[in-house]
Parts: C-alpha cells; sequence; structure tokens
C-alpha cells in the first residue's frame, strides 16, 4: 500500500471513528489542528474506535534520559516506527521498548505490524555495572545437563542432553518449564526469521522447531549424523555435521535439505557475518565458507590444529577461541583468510556469544568468564560460581549463561541484579 493510500485509509477510518462514536451518543472532543488529533482520538470512549484503528503511545521512562517519537494513530495493516534518541551528554543507556513491563524490542527503531493499540516506554538508564563483566547467579526449574541457550521473540530458551527438558525466560532470571518433542541428544539451536530451531546429536536426524520457544513440533532432517552447530543468516538457517561431512539448511526450520558436503569431519562450529556462513574444525586447521549456505569451499587457512572451540562474528571480522591449557585466538574479516590474534587467558573455553558490542566466554571449569570488545584485548571476569558453565546467549540487555549437570544459571547486566 503507497503511503497516500495509508494516509487516505487513516483519513477514512478517523471519520468513521467520529462517526460511530457520535451514534453512540459520546461527547467528542474538538479537532483543532494535526497536532490535537491523537489525542482527540485517544479520549473517545472505550468501544467507539473502529476494529481497525488503534493507538500507539510511546513514553520515556526517564524524561532526563532521551527522548521519543512515533506512534499516534495508525491503521491496522501499516507498519509503523517508534524510534528513541538518547541525548548524547546524559551518560544513560537505552535498555529496550518495554511493554507491560518486558521487553519486546532492543531495536532502538521498532517496527511493528498493527494488532492492537498499544503502549510502549522507552527504558532508559545510567550504567551501574560492566555487562559481561559483573554476573549473578540464579536457577533453572531443574538439575540437567543444560547444553544450549538462544534468545529471541523476546525470550531466553534453553534446552538439555539426554531428556526432553527445556526452559525459557522473558528476564534470564525467572524460568518456567516446557518440553521438546521427545528425548534424544539435543545439542544445538538458533533462532531467526521468527522461528527456533533445535539439532540433535549421536547419529540422529531429529530436529524441532518453534515459533515462541515455548511450544514445540518435530521435524526431520534429510540424514542421521551428529549435527553440531546451526546458525541463522541471510533467510536460511544452514547446519554442520561433527563427522559425518554433512551440511544441510533449511528457509523455515521446518523443511531441510542438503548442501554440498565436506571432504573431511570433525567440523565444530558454523556462523553468519559479512554476507557468508563460515564453519571451522576441532583438531585441524579446515575452515569452509559459503555464501548461500548451500554450496561450500574449504580452505586450510587455520594457523594451527588447535581445538577450536568458539565462533563468532562481531561485525566486522570473526574471532575463534581454542580452548584447553594451550588457548589460541584467531580473526578473519571474510572468512578466508585467518591470522592470529591475542587469546584470553588459557582456560576450558566452551560457550561464547557476541552481544551489545562484547565478545563474551564462559568456562566449563570452574568460574572464568573473559570479555573483549575486539577480539584481542580481553578482561577477565568471574562468574558466581564453579560449574561446568556450558553456553551463553545475548538478548534484552543481558548476557545469560547456562550450566551442564546442574541447575545453575546466571546473567550479567550492566543495570546490575534484580532487586
Amino acid at each position: 500500500m503507497s503511503v497516500e493510500a495509508q494516509i487516505q485509509r487513516i483519513k477514512n477510518n478517523i471519520a468513521s471513528a467520529y462517526h460511530k462514536a457520535a451514534e453512540r451518543g459520546a461527547a467528542l472532543p474538538e479537532v483543532r489542528s494535526s497536532e490535537n488529533l491523537p489525542a482527540a482520538i485517544e479520549s473517545i470512549p472505550a468501544g467507539g474506535l473502529p476494529e481497525d484503528v488503534h493507538t500507539i503511545a510511546v513514553e520515556a521512562s526517564d524524561p532526563e534520559g532521551g527522548s521519543v517519537s512515533g506512534g499516534g494513530v495508525v491503521s491496522q495493516g501499516m507498519d509503523v516506527a517508534a524510534t528513541v534518541h538518547a541525548e548524547p551528554n546524559t551518560g544513560y543507556r537505552f535498555g529496550g521498548w518495554q511493554e507491560d513491563e518486558i521487553v519486546v524490542s532492543s531495536d532502538t527503531a521498532y517496527v511493528f505490524p498493527i494488532t492492537k493499540s498499544r503502549h510502549l516506554v522507552a527504558d532508559f538508564y545510567v550504567p551501574q555495572y560492566i555487562l559481561g563483566g559483573d554476573w549473578w547467579e540464579t536457577t533453572l526449574p531443574m538439575s540437567s545437563l543444560w547444553m544450549n541457550i538462544v534468545y529471541g521473540d523476546g525470550k531466553f530458551v534453553a534446552f538439555a542432553n539426554s531428556s526432553n527438558q527445556a526452559a525459557y525466560s522473558t528476564d534470564g532470571i525467572s524460568w518456567e518449564t516446557t518440553t521438546l518433542p521427545s528425548s534424544a541428544n539435543w545439542r544445538t539451536v538458533a533462532y531467526g526469521g521468527g522461528k527456533f530451531v533445535a539439532l540433535t546429536y549421536n547419529n540422529t536426524n531429529k530436529a524441532a522447531y518453534s515459533a515462541d520457544g515455548i511450544h514445540w513440533t518435530a521435524t526431520t532432517l534429510p540424514a542421521s549424523a551428529n549435527w553440531v552447530d546451526v546458525a541463522y543468516g541471510n533467510g536460511k538457517f544452514v547446519a554442520i555435521s561433527y563427522n559425518n561431512y554433512y551440511t544441510i539448511y533449511s528457509t523455515d526450520g521446518e523443511k531441510w535439505n542438503k548442501g554440498s558436503s565436506l571432504s573431511i569431519s570433525l567440523w565444530w562450529s558454523v556462523a553468519y557475518g559479512g554476507g557468508k556462513f563460515v564453519a571451522i574444525t576441532n583438531g585441524k586447521n579446515k575452515a569452509a565458507y559459503s555464501v548461500d549456505g548451500i554450496s561450500w569451499t574449504e580452505t586450510t587457512a587455520l594457523p594451527s590444529f588447535s581445538e577450536w572451540r568458539t565462533l563468532d562474528y562481531d561485525g566486522e571480522k570473526f574471532i575463534a577461541i581454542s580452548g584447553g591449557s594451550s588457548c589460541e585466538a584467531i580473526c578473519s574479516a571474510d572468512g578466508i583468510s585467518w591470522t592470529a590474534t591475542t587469546p584470553p587467558v588459557s582456560a576450558n573455553w566452551w560457550g561464547s556469544c557476541f552481544g551489545d558490542g562484547k565478545l563474551v566466554l564462559v568456562t566449563m571449569d570452574g568460574s572464568q568468564a573473559a570479555y573483549s570488545t575486539d577480539g584481542i584485548n580481553w578482561t577477565e571476569a568471574a562468574l558466581p560460581a564453579s560449574a561446568k558453565w556450558r553456553a551463553v546467549a545475548y538478548g534484552g540487555g543481558k548476557f545469560v549463561a547456562v550450566a551442564f549437570e546442574s541447575n545453575k544459571a546466571a546473567y550479567s547486566s550492566d543495570k546490575g541484579p534484580a532487586l
């Protein structure tokens, strides 16, 4: 629909709103100008607006922290952007758009389909702690083999290996239980295109998908394999297998197809960035890249045969970290040519995640964590307890980590601990 048609539709809906309200005997406000129009429409008694006309109200949590714009009277089916602007000299940060005290978007420009009237609050705050550096403990609903965690659709979703157990949280602190379609060796998870997908390890073809991270539907993969990692980018989910040479892809998380096979095994991580998917091996010097997630090109460009455990894209480059006593770090701007860079302190690094300009690592042995804003200079941090910290995810202004063989979880926020 063109802008002109949308404007005309709103005008027609507004006229209809006044007409219907008048028929009900409502005391209608006077519309003196276009600036007065949204408030005038909002003051029409409940039930006076047509079904496809809604009001979008926006406000700042603290007027000193920043300003907001957007909203007003809108017509169902349009896209409306609510944009927040932070004052540069206040020292405040933007913590996301909230609705009923739940973060619904972390983007300063929030675009959403119009289905109802909404009241959005831009959360402005002064940072008191270090994101990725200060951590607090919380608990998962039960002790289990918590394997992975992802953020999407306004919530964290974690799942356990060798079971059908899963959990979700809108704040990374309070958790609720849910279940996957079957008990299996659930290994890897990703979110993209409005869907969560989870894949299994141990030579199976089981997978599952969910629109909300709570209700899951089983699906099957085109081959049985040790599906070790999955990533989303450019409208596709792409997964690699550890020892079966397979790659697969899906545009919806429901139906999967085989991509080109790789020539060797021991593939460990896959990530998307800079217009391509990149995969690396564990214990070999092989890497591979694909522009479409279907056809792959292999290289022997990794500087060493380390146990490369993590792979992330920080917006400019891919960064891989190895675990164990001989910790190494490498980076690549294009996923093809790799160079050694400064590693963090040696540890059994296992989980990693990039968010809010920081790459965060957690260890499987103890309480060590580390973070970096460039993948070169690292700062050590401490998790709140010693555990097998298996995975970490970022969303809603927090990093959240889960521990294997435990009910422990931890979160990091520059707002500080929940009161």
